[in-house]
């Protein structure tokens, strides 16, 4: 009998769980660019972007380089390091979106002083750079949707770029 109240209260907790897990899940809102989101202790606004060849484009002949425009403001109350991107420490993600389910992360672009990864920025202090990615020419070519995504923790929105 214990056994049998044991095994009937498990399944019902298996499927609370289930259940809840489900309702948390909402739809995400698709920011325009120019609208300015607030994501944890940052205003974050995505103002443009453009495609960009990359020097060694003899040996990376099909792709491109995508900068994302952004400018980024620390309403916190202490400096912090915006898109902390680091190899032990990474606690923040920006990713491009595009056609069926195809990710690309961020990269690093050598020389590029307006990069705002690891960005020190005071508190009330505003900067503004770039967010660097490489994709294939196909990418650069089409015009499906291409979506924005930033993500610090369990905290993300995305931006609609085209």
């Amino acid at each position: 009998m214990k056994k049998t109240i044991a095994l009937i209260l498990g399944i019902i907790l298996v499927l609370s769980l289930t259940a809840c897990g489900k309702s948390a899940e909402k739809e995400k809102t698709v920011y325009q660019r120019g609208d300015t989101v607030t994501l944890k202790n940052w205003e974050i606004t995505i103002t443009d972007f453009q495609f960009f060849d990359f020097s060694d484009k003899e040996e990376h002949p099909e792709e491109k380089g995508i900068e994302v425009n952004c400018t980024v403001k620390n309403i916190g109350k202490k400096e912090e390091t915006f898109f902390s991107s680091g190899f032990w420490l990474k606690k923040d993600n920006a990713r491009l979106l595009y056609g069926n389910g195809y990710e690309y992360e961020a990269t690093y672009i050598w020389f590029n002083d307006s990069d705002l990864r690891n960005a020190e920025i005071i508190p009330l202090s505003t900067r503004s750079g770039t967010i660097s990615f490489r994709v294939p020419q196909t990418v650069a070519d089409s015009q499906e949707e291409l979506l924005f995504k930033f993500s610090s923790g369990l905290d993300s929105f995305l931006v609609k770029l085209r």
